[in-house]
This record gives C-alpha cells, structure tokens and sequence, in this order.
C-alpha cells in the first residue's frame, strides 16, 4: 500500500497512513498494522480500545450533537432547581 491512496473505507477518517503497511490512529496515535490493505485491525483497535468512538464520521458528529445537546438540557434542568 502507498502513502497517499485513496482510500474507500471510512475507517481511514480516524487514522493517518503511515509507512511500513502502518496506519496511525488519530486520537491514540498508535500504529497499527494494515499489511495486505487490510482494515480489519484498524475496526478490531477501535472496537476494543476506544468503544465510544464510532467508524462513520457523520453518525459520530450526530452523536456528538445529540450529546451536547443532551448535556445542556441537563444543566438547564439544574439551574431551574
């Protein structure tokens, strides 16, 4: 795999290709293997160590509006107490 290829899986918005068949992970920054083209590791790294975080950046940006959304009708709530 060569540096600057598109790429069509939308894994690759959390990570920076890196040389030797890695990629870097964007919030953790490890390198993780991608040998063969395979994303596989990639999903596995972000299923297992950063659970929150989801693969699609649209749906991750909605849950992030929805949250803080979330989070200031809560302290509007408590303000009112």
């Amino acid at each position: 795999m060569s540096l600057h290829k598109r790429h069509k899986s939308e894994i690759w918005n959390h990570y920076e290709e890196a040389p030797n068949n890695k990629a870097k992970y964007s919030y953790c920054r490890q390198l993780i293997s991608t040998t063969g083209g395979s994303t596989g590791n990639l999903l596995r790294h972000m299923k297992t160590k950063h659970v929150g975080i989801l693969v699609s950046r649209q749906t991750t940006l909605t849950i992030c509006s929805q949250t803080q959304s979330n989070e200031n009708a809560i302290l509007s709530n408590r303000e009112k107490r």
